[in-house]
């Protein structure tokens, strides 16, 4: 404020001239400007000291009797005080305004300008301290004093680049930019770092002239510093990188430096803690990453040591005295000090050594100086104790140390307060009717902790050095649950009434504002987000913590803060003690619930808090406690949302966006919970291999895009990737104790990594191919690896590595491979390896239907070769006592024998497709085992007996690998889907001799999906023309649905056909549908009832060659055209189902390459077949909306059309697409095509113009399904990626992209109105979207808005 205190006596020793009484402003508006006569707005000191303000007089009579008089002068005189102090409020709000707006008129935002003027203050601060070196070398351990030389060096490089512009009268300069990690809210995470820096670049070089937008997601902002760092020469320090989060392995993989490309002129450092082990133990006592990802990129490092020149040590130390103390010390003092301070040298020893010494006295002769920073961090403790109490001390340094973010001076004033000993011990000799700490007993400790604290975000208090932290926290542990328990119910606002009332304590409620905290402009406590559910866990308050965790609004508001990935720790946290807490059954489930929703959707839920929370909460079964809280918190919010945009003036479209995401809901799915518990995304084209760490806390992944994944398995979240393979990632294995993690790739060479730091520890090449398996020895001696080279090699194993240091990498010594089985399986590529329990036998699986056992030894000598095994890939299995091993067989098989005579014991059939995978259970009752199908099936081993006990069903490819955690509770599968599913298969406890019928099925048993709607690939969906009140789906469950689409209640289901159900149309008039399938048949049906009226068969038996892929049905009704396996369109009359017209829509040439094809197929194996076969699918037609012409699009990547009344062809666009169309829709308002690719793309063609018009890229996968919306001015497409895009036809510009639900997307359909979608899901989900509000702004157009830019377009 601009007034001083000074300033303000002054003004209240003058006299204040009023106004008339009807010149008086309306003080309730701040916006006005107080016009008193005689005296303008006061700005400063000066002007206040100098004018002379009249408000009349008093008399002293007046004065002494409080007369009428007195009352009047006492009146005016606070009006006026009144009126001056709202005009200072306002200015003072205006100057804020201002300072955030633009820096006060400097062009910047002042938050930017706040960072900024930090760093550069924190840069000058530590310039003061810096005293030369020369002995940089060795360790840069910590409290070494990195940060001090970082800012002498660019206090150097500034002084330099100054200098140089003198001298060559350059007006334009490198500018020098430095960020100190950790001590401000702007250097915190990547995200905001970039950020600031970002803006500094662009401000300092650009001005005004450019304002970037704030990026939304880490991506953005890390192009946005890259270019910047591109375009723009610059001088660039930033300190102490360890002291990043690691949301966007900012720590760990240094990810905003990865791959960046600065200008020729630009100089970068930065500076970090080196990964450090503990010499006793062995372990990792520091693992930022930070230093391996830097020596792994070969950077120049400098190290930073303590200093070991005892002058040079005691010339800086009295230098920092005299500089910072203004003082110095005794002969003997010297001396003592010289004989502690040489046992660790370090620079923030002498930091805080200059503390300790600056409080003695010249004459004291019992100085203490304790040796080492944690014995000198002991003692300054031990000082303040004694010095400020014991009992304030300790909980207020308790609290800053075990709070998350730090706690500001309003919060610890607070916490104090409540902290009984506290109040106790600092009234001990005083009586208070308000038990509240005064201000200036917290103020007076908060000065002596004065360069050991640092003032971060929202003003919270955390200790400065990594070190201090660590001597709190063992210091204080004691006292640690009492604070937890303190801050848990203070920042959860859980505090008894009356205690916050007689203590004055402030509430922590969710939002600062009365906005709801689903809409944009609403003000969240950030505060309590951060602090309140950790506390409340580590508290063990486990019942308050539940409440407020199983919250939608909390949830709503974590998420859209940052702490997403914290909420969801905690609830896990409270979930593992349910078992111990006695809890009534509801509230159990509820936290279980909300656990399990957001395991699998919570990347989903980060991308867009407001619109997926309430999406992915309804898709939860209607039993589940966070779909029902949702459809409570929905309530409410439609009423809320719409006051709110009325009376707080919020944007409409706003609120119109919201009532959107409101009335999502879903069609069908589990009416309870199934057993796969979360479905992790990976965004890689396939999942080769999954494996469970020997503790069962992290999931590894080998992936398609190169990468070594680790997963934690509670969250479902990317903890750390390994990237070194040039190809895809085909094996994984852990050794024994998890520490290392081998991956074998495509690329040929199996890689060795350390699983802690991501650093790779060796690389053995030596195969001629890709490697397809990989194994630990079972005393991590060995290493051994097959590949498609037929060869296997034995290699030196953990065990037996030498851990030099090479450049920052660990290498084997050179003759790392001891043993090659050269053309193990003559030739024939080898596919899986397992080695038997006891190290004894080694079995590899080959394409040449053999599974090879070897003797584990120097001879590795041939024991025993088995038969019988398909040509197709599988892995290979022993079971925990070493008697079984198991593979994938021929014809759909698994077959198992036993180890002790290698005879075949089981041949287990019941999959319909090619075993990929197989795996024991821990316990060796249970065999899993993932198809082709997409299935994962358990079975019940006995010695006699294989019976199948689980069903799994849930991915939408082919299952690669499965593996069970080393408690057997939980089973995960790997997909070419890109996802890994995690599921429950507890399972009863049988004995060998127990049957399936004799044991208890249903103990420990989960219950078993039972679904409502379909329960696989929804394939097609349709709506009831001109009414709108049905919806149509055909899904891969073999089933066809009718749906109300008012109340998304199942009204019919059609059990016609016996394969899977690829297609569904309504005839116009709304009364029939059309169904195709892969069993060869289209059936027509009535649209009330279901009952199939008519079958139109494409051949006497089931046929999947001639299945059915598409139908449609002609504006008029009368005919009905099919698109079929067998590559012909077939043209049917409705009312008769009699055959009118077909046409092969291979050429010659394709089809003279078809026929050979099919002459060879008996050599092929069935996924050669599969492929060679489904070129010749027509997967699309459609008529167009004025009848005249018929589409039809192919496996072949080629669309053909004909005229109706001629059945002449008129136009064929071959290879304008380059893999499968899978779908093909006509506009409703014109003469344009729409088409879906499995080449990810989406085309729109016009049929006047015969050619493409637009060819719409954007999604990462197979586009499935793309239609237009009733006015052709919007495309909707959806992919297997998961998101449904909404393109605009003119322009071909991408306009929204949206993620409903977690599974692959296959179907579309819009009503004729426009304002409903519907999508289709992998899982048999159908979610229904009010459309509207994301196409137009006031509803969909009538089809008259579009008609000019439709002829354009056409044109």
């Amino acid at each position: 404020m601009a007034v001083s205190l000074e300033g303000l006596k002054n003004l209240m020793s003058k006299k204040l001239v009023l106004p008339p009484d009807d010149d008086a402003e309306d003080l309730d508006d701040l916006s006005a400007e107080p016009q008193i006569k005689g005296f303008q707005r006061v700005s400063s000191d000066a002007e206040v000291s100098s004018r002379y303000i009249s408000i009349g007089s008093v008399s002293l009579k007046s004065y002494m009797s409080r007369d009428s008089e007195f009352t009047s002068y006492m009146t005016r005189w606070e009006e006026a005080i009144c009126r001056l102090m709202t005009g200072e409020l306002r200015r003072i709000v205006n100057r804020i305004n201002d300072w955030k707006k633009d820096g006060c008129g400097m062009g910047i935002n002042g938050e930017a300008l706040t960072e900024i003027f930090h760093h550069c203050r924190w840069a000058a601060n530590k310039v003061n301290l810096f005293r030369g070196r020369s002995d940089l070398v060795d360790a840069g351990i910590s409290g070494s004093g990195k940060t001090t030389l970082m800012a002498k060096l660019a206090a150097e490089a500034y002084a330099l680049e100054k200098a140089a512009g003198v001298e060559t009268h350059q007006q334009r300069r490198r500018p020098v930019v430095i960020r100190f990690c950790g001590t401000s809210p702007g250097s915190n995470d990547g995200l905001s770092l970039i950020t600031s820096i970002t803006t500094q670049i662009l401000f300092l070089y650009e001005g005004e002239a450019r304002r970037t937008p704030p990026p939304a997601t880490f991506a953005e902002a890390l192009a946005q510093f890259h270019a910047a760092l591109a375009t723009y020469p610059v001088i660039l320090f930033i300190d102490s990188l360890d002291q990043l989060g690691n949301a966007y392995l900012e720590r760990s993989r240094i990810s905003i430096l990865q791959d960046v490309q600065p200008h020729p002129d630009s100089v970068i450092v930065v500076s970090t803690l080196p990964d450090e082990k503990d010499p006793l133990t062995g372990l990792w006592k520091y693992c930022y990453q930070c230093e391996t990802r830097l020596k792994e990129s070969r950077t120049p490092v400098l190290k930073v040591s303590a200093m070991e020149e005892e002058s040079k040590t005691m010339e800086l130390l009295q230098t920092m005295l005299l500089v910072q103390y203004k003082r110095t010390c005794s002969p003997r003092q010297w001396t003592y000090i010289r004989q502690q301070t040489m046992v660790e040298p370090t620079a923030l020893y002498l930091q805080l050594a200059c503390r300790v010494i600056s409080s003695w006295a010249s004459y004291d002769q019992g100085c203490e100086l304790a040796e080492g920073v944690q014995p000198l961090i002991t003692q300054i403790f031990t000082a303040l104790e004694r010095d400020y109490g014991v009992a304030l001390t300790r909980a207020a340094l308790g609290f800053v140390t075990f709070s998350v973010q730090g706690v500001n001076d309003n919060e610890i004033q607070d916490l104090l307060s409540l902290h009984d000993a506290v109040i106790d011990d600092v009234f001990q000799y005083s009586s208070l009717s308000i038990r509240r700490l005064p201000f200036h007993v917290w103020a007076r400790l908060r000065s002596a902790l004065e360069g050991l604290i640092v003032e971060k975000q929202s003003g919270c208090l955390k200790w400065y050095h990594r070190q201090l932290q660590e001597a709190a926290e063992r210091r204080y542990q004691f006292e640690k649950q009492t604070l937890h328990k303190l801050m848990g119910l203070y920042f959860g606002n859980c505090l008894a009434p009356d205690l916050q009332h007689s203590r004055l304590i402030a509430t922590q409620p969710l939002l600062h504002s009365d906005i709801p905290v689903w809409l944009p402009s609403t003000r969240i406590n950030r505060r309590r987000c951060a602090e309140a559910g950790f506390h409340l866990v580590q508290a063990q308050q486990y019942e308050e913590a539940a409440r407020l965790l199983c919250n939608m609004d909390e949830i709503c508001a974590c998420v859209k803060s940052g702490f997403a990935i914290e909420m969801l720790h905690n609830l896990v946290d409270i979930e593992a003690a349910l078992p111990t807490l006695g809890w009534d059954e509801d509230m159990a489930q509820q936290v279980s619930h909300y656990v399990r929703w957001l395991r699998t959707y919570l990347n989903m839920i980060n991308e867009h808090p407001t619109m997926n929370i309430p999406l992915t909460a309804l898709l939860q079964p209607p039993l589940s406690f966070a779909h029902r809280d949702m459809v409570t918190t929905l309530a409410g919010m439609r009423s809320t949302c719409s006051m709110a945009a009325m009376t707080l003036d919020i944007d409409v479209d706003v609120a119109r966006l919201t009532h959107a995401w409101i009335v999502a809901h879903r069609f069908g799915g589990p009416s309870r919970f199934g057993r796969k518990l979360s479905s992790i995304s990976t965004y890689a084209e396939n999942v080769s291999r999954v494996c469970f760490s020997p503790d069962g806390q992290q999931l590894a992944t080998a992936l398609a895009d190169r990468r070594v994944s680790i997963w934690d398995r509670m969250t479902g979240l990317e903890t750390v990737a390994f990237m070194g393979h040039t190809k895809g990632v085909l094996a994984i294995c852990y050794n024994r104790d998890g520490r290392y993690l081998a991956s074998a790739g495509a690329d040929g060479t199996v890689r060795l990594w350390e699983v802690s730091t991501g650093t790779e520890v060796a690389c053995y090449e030596g195969h001629r191919d890709a490697v397809t398996a990989v194994v630990f020895s079972s005393d991590d001696r060995h290493i051994i690896s097959a590949s498609y080279d037929s060869d296997i090699c034995v290699w030196n194993g953990v065990t037996t590595l030498s851990m030099e240091h090479d450049g920052g990498l660990h290498r084997s010594f050179q003759t790392p491979l001891i043993r090659t089985i050269t053309s193990a399986h003559d030739g024939a590529m080898i596919c899986g390896l397992a080695l038997s329990p006891n190290n004894q036998f080694l079995a590899s699986r080959g394409l040449d239907y053999q599974m090879k056992i070897w003797k584990n030894d120097e001879s590795f000598a041939l024991v025993a070769t088995l038969y019988g095994l398909g040509f197709m890939a599988s892995n290979v299995a022993f079971s925990p006592d070493g008697q079984l091993v198991a593979s994938g067989g021929d014809e759909n098989t698994i077959m198992v024998w036993e180890t002790s005579t290698w005879t075949l014991v089981h041949t287990i059939q019941g999959h319909t497709d090619q075993v990929y995978s197989v795996t024991f259970s821990p316990d060796g009752r249970f065999l899993a085992a993932g198809d082709q199908a997409r299935v994962v099936k358990v079975w019940h081993m006995t010695t006699t007996t294989a019976t199948e006990v689980l069903h799994l069903d849930g991915h939408n490819l082919a299952v690669y690998s499965v593996s069970f955690s080393p408690d057997g509770k939980l089973l995960a599968s790997g997909s070419s889907d890109s996802t890994i599913g995690i599921w429950d298969v507890r399972l009863p406890q049988r004995s060998d001799s127990d049957t399936p019928e004799e044991a208890d099925t249903t103990a420990d048993l989960l219950p078993e999906e039972e679904p409502k709607g379909h329960f696989k690939i929804v394939d097609s969906l349709a709506i009831r023309p001109v009414t709108g009140d049905r919806l149509v789906s055909g899904s891969y469950d073999k089933t066809v649905k009718l749906w109300d689409t008012t109340t998304g209640d199942e009204v019919a289901t059609i059990r016609e056909h016996s394969r899977w159900v690829y297609c569904v149309c309504f005839t116009p008039d709304g009364q029939q549908i059309v169904s195709g399938s892969d069993d060869g048949k289209a059936c027509i049906a009535d649209a009330q009832t279901g009952t199939v009226v008519r079958t139109l068969a494409l051949s006497e038996t089931v046929d999947s060659s001639q299945g059915v892929m598409s139908v449609a049905v002609s504006p008029c009704g009368s005919f009905i055209v099919t698109g079929a396996n067998d590559s012909r369109v077939r043209l049917w009359e409705s009312a008769t189902g009699a055959l009118l017209w077909e046409e092969d829509t291979f050429d010659a040439a394709v089809a003279q390459a078809a026929a050979e094809v099919a002459a060879a197929k008996q050599s092929l194996t069935a996924e050669k077949r599969r492929e060679l076969t489904s070129r010749q699918r027509v997967s699309a037609v459609t008529f167009t909306a004025d009848g005249r012409f018929l589409a039809a699009g192919s496996f072949d990547n080629s669309i053909h059309v004909w005229r109706c009344d001629t059945r002449e062809k008129v136009n064929c666009w071959r290879n304008e697409h380059v893999r499968e169309i899978m779908t093909l829709y006509s506009s409703r308002c014109g003469g344009f095509l729409v088409s879906a690719s499995r080449d990810t793309t989406v085309g729109v063609w016009s049929m006047r113009a015969g050619r493409r018009l637009h060819r719409l890229a954007g999604h990462t996968r197979f586009a499935t399904c793309a239609i237009f919306t009733p006015d052709a001015s919007r495309v909707v497409s959806i992919s297997v990626d998961k998101t449904i895009k909404i393109w605009c036809v003119a322009t071909g510009h991408l306009l929204h992209s949206l993620i409903l639900h977690h599974q692959s997307g296959y179907s579309l359909a819009i009503s004729d109105d426009g304002r409903h979608l519907f999508a289709g899901y992998g899982d048999g989900t159908i979610v229904s979207l009010e459309f509207w509000a994301l196409n137009n702004d006031e509803g969909p157009p009538p089809v008259a808005m579009h008609t000019k830019d439709v002829a354009e377009l056409d044109r």
